[in-house]
C-alpha cells in the first residue's frame, strides 16, 4: 500500500515515481489518479514511439512513462494516422504537485 516518506521533494517529473507501488502499478496512488484525469486534447499519430508523441504534445519526452501509463497500450498498438485523446499538460503538473503535497 502506498506510504508517504518524511522527505520533501520538489515539484518534478521524477518525483512521482516514487508513488509507484513496486512491483504493482496498478495499485499505485499515481495510476489511480492519472486514470481521473480527462482526455481533453487530441492528437494525429505520426509515430507509435512515445518519447516523441510526448516531444510532439507535452514539449518534453519526460512525460512518455506517464502518457503510456494513462492510455495502457503498447507501442506496436498505437498506428499511426490514428487520433490519440490525452490530458492536458498543466492537469499532469497539478496531479504531480497534489503528489507531492500528502502528508
Amino acid at each position: 500500500m502506498f506510504r508517504k516518506s518524511t522527505e520533501i521533494y520538489q515539484n518534478k517529473i521524477s518525483d512521482i515515481f516514487r508513488y509507484i507501488d513496486s512491483p504493482d502499478i496498478y495499485n499505485s496512488l499515481l495510476y489511480r489518479r492519472l486514470q481521473k484525469l480527462d482526455p481533453t486534447e487530441s492528437y494525429i499519430l505520426k509515430t507509435n514511439r512515445y518519447d516523441l508523441i510526448s516531444s510532439d504534445i507535452y514539449g518534453d519526452n519526460i512525460y512518455a512513462g506517464l502518457l503510456q501509463l494513462y492510455l495502457g497500450k503498447l507501442e506496436s498498438e498505437l498506428k499511426v494516422g490514428s487520433v490519440l485523446h490525452y490530458p492536458k499538460l498543466t492537469d499532469i503538473k497539478s496531479l504531480i504537485q497534489g503528489l507531492n503535497e500528502l502528508k
